[in-house]
């Protein structure tokens, strides 16, 4: 009934509702959760926040409460109130991944960085999905090794000055030493891709989205890679994948159309132009030139 009620404008009622389960037994933390979610979904987040008090309330201290409200208080600046709900659910729940990550930015905000490490090492055990562990993975690995962190930074700074090549050449040499670290991965795939080296654009893109399939720039560096490559059915195959998946943003979705357009399919590149249009309005001068290209005019 909520999912219906946001599918149908009617988004406003959905409190209401979890309001009277909540009603028939204030004591269940399921119900609470569910209403404090919703009026996060309509970005009343202090609403939020004060259900999830109130429910710390009238379910004794519920651990999943204290676990969905120390976002909200880390988010706010309540640090040590937020690790001590963090804590009192890792207690119990030593394992939880994602908890440990959160934990740890936490942690980080606070000052308290001599601990971040610990906390990403066991959600690291913890077997992770693909996403917290490409993060903790990343994070770790820029605590653990500072010098060649600075080395991609100084590669951003070749890149700035126009010596896209040399960036290039000093990521190859530095990814021999940090295979797992997507982020020298993913900025490796866009410069291959800038010096039309779009094959190992490719190669680098794919290796990036195996180690964390979330990273949504990089995916348009695939696409580019396939359109670089003359692949064109290629790429309208993995943008319209993406789409199907619900990532649709404005750099995507730009290149979707001029994918229909090369590939002939012009009415198919004028609707992806008119839902562009109608998501970002009038005043983005580049992508207005973009689509007017689309659009042929």
């Amino acid at each position: 009934m909520t999912d219906l009620l946001f599918e149908t404008d009617r988004s406003h009622e959905a409190p209401g509702l979890w309001r009277q389960v909540i009603d028939l037994a204030p004591e269940k933390p399921d119900a609470w959760i569910r209403y404090a979610s919703v009026l996060f979904r309509l970005e009343r987040k202090d609403d939020a926040r004060t259900a999830l008090e109130e429910a710390l309330e009238k379910t004794s201290g519920d651990l999943l409460i204290k676990r969905y409200l120390a976002p909200l208080l880390a988010a706010a600046g309540e640090y040590e109130r937020a690790m001590d709900y963090y804590e009192d659910f890792l207690d119990r729940y030593s394992d939880h991944a994602e908890t440990l990550l959160e934990y740890a930015r936490t942690l980080s905000a606070a000052g308290r960085q001599h601990e971040v490490a610990d906390a990403l090492r066991k959600a690291l055990e913890s077997n992770p999905d693909q996403h917290v562990k490409a993060h903790a993975q990343a994070w770790l690995f820029e605590l653990e090794n500072p010098k060649r962190v600075e080395a991609m930074k100084l590669a951003a700074e070749k890149v700035e000055r126009g010596d896209v090549a040399g960036a290039a050449e000093d990521l190859e040499r530095l990814v021999e030493w940090m295979p797992e670290y997507w982020k020298a991965w993913a900025f490796l795939a866009n410069l291959y891709n800038r010096l039309g080296r779009h094959t190992d654009a490719e190669g680098a893109a794919q290796h990036t989205l195996n180690l964390y399939p979330g990273s949504e720039p990089t995916y348009l560096d695939l696409a580019n890679s396939l359109i670089g490559q003359g692949r064109d059915g290629d790429a309208d195959n993995l943008l319209s994948q993406l789409e199907n998946h619900g990532l649709a943003s404005v750099p995507l979705l730009l290149t979707h159309a001029m994918v229909k357009k090369r590939l002939g399919r012009q009415d198919q590149a004028r609707s992806i132009a008119a839902a562009i249009r109608e998501a970002v309005g009038p005043g983005n001068s580049e992508v207005e030139r973009v689509l007017a290209e689309i659009e042929g005019r």
